[in-house]
């Protein structure tokens, strides 16, 4: 009758205070039977209180609540398990601690060994939890908060993905370019299209430029000016040549008028002496 009164107690003993016990470490199926265990031998309960600790109890491992605890509660990048002992787990991927649970690292950023780093130069994380942060691809840059890669404007390109560089002078691009088109003979680039250079200009390296003094382009799309003859000038806008009035002389560039006692008649390469 007394053996049986004594398991009864161990029992109970079991029951009520077996969950704080194995808190404080493993839950091991073979150690939930090694703390059950006790329930059918009462007289191993006094020992293993005091002598030798059960398996899945860690008296390293204080409960909370008892002296030492606090001393348990720091885990640097990790969860702090505080139920019946002081247990330290990682985050998982793309996450990092704070307090005793894990928060997924915000867009932007990347998980790694429990902490959430930036996005290196270049690469994005679109949403919450990235285990890495990805690289944009040409014609494109990433967001001021390196959350999305976004296509370079046009007049613009991206050769590496990592921003968006204007075109040099006489290049174009679409939206999204990898990398810009020169103009073609005879166009300069305008408002990110290449369009013919007008009559009075030509183009030189994809930019259209006034012809110099003394030349004329006279169509459209001119790779280079012309000279006038002698006896003429360029008009104004040096779209045309225009032959010099009399009593001027020119050599091709500007017409001068002749000195005293000289005269020529229209269109004239030089003066001549004055009869009488």
């Amino acid at each position: 009758m007394m053996t049986t009164r004594s398991t009864l107690y161990a029992k109970i003993f079991v029951l009520l205070i077996g969950p704080t016990l194995l808190a404080c470490g493993s839950t091991d199926p073979g150690e939930q039977q090694s703390v059950e265990a006790l329930a059918n031998n009462p007289q191993a309960i006094g020992s293993a209180l005091t002598k030798t600790p059960l398996k899945g109890l860690n008296p390293r491992r204080p409960l909370p609540g008892t002296p030492g605890a606090d001393a348990c509660r720091s885990c640097p990048g990790k969860v702090i398990h505080t139920r019946g002992g002081c247990r330290c787990a990682p985050c998982p991927p793309g996450s990092h601690a704070r307090g005793d649970s894990c928060e997924l690292c915000p867009a932007g950023t990347y998980g790694s060994d429990g902490k959430c780093l930036s996005c290196a130069p270049g690469t994005v994380a679109p949403g919450e939890g990235a285990t890495e942060c990805s690289p944009c691809a040409c014609g494109q840059s990433p967001s001021q908060d390196q959350t999305t890669c976004k296509p370079c404007t046009a007049g613009t390109f991206s050769a590496n993905g990592l921003s968006c560089l204007s075109c040099a002078q006489g290049s174009i691009s679409n939206a999204g370019a990898c990398v810009c088109t020169l103009c073609g003979p005879g166009q300069g680039a305008s408002k990110n299209s290449c369009k013919a250079c007008l009559a009075g200009t030509y183009s030189s390296n994809g930019t259209c430029v006034h012809c110099p003094p003394g030349t004329v382009s006279s169509q459209p799309g001119a790779t280079s000016c012309s000279s006038c003859t002698c006896g003429s000038e360029p008009s104004a806008g040096n779209t045309s040549c225009k032959l010099c009035p009399a009593g001027t002389f020119s050599d091709g560039s500007a017409c001068k008028p002749c000195g005293r006692q000289r005269t020529s008649s229209k269109g004239a390469c030089q003066c001549a002496a004055s009869r009488g």
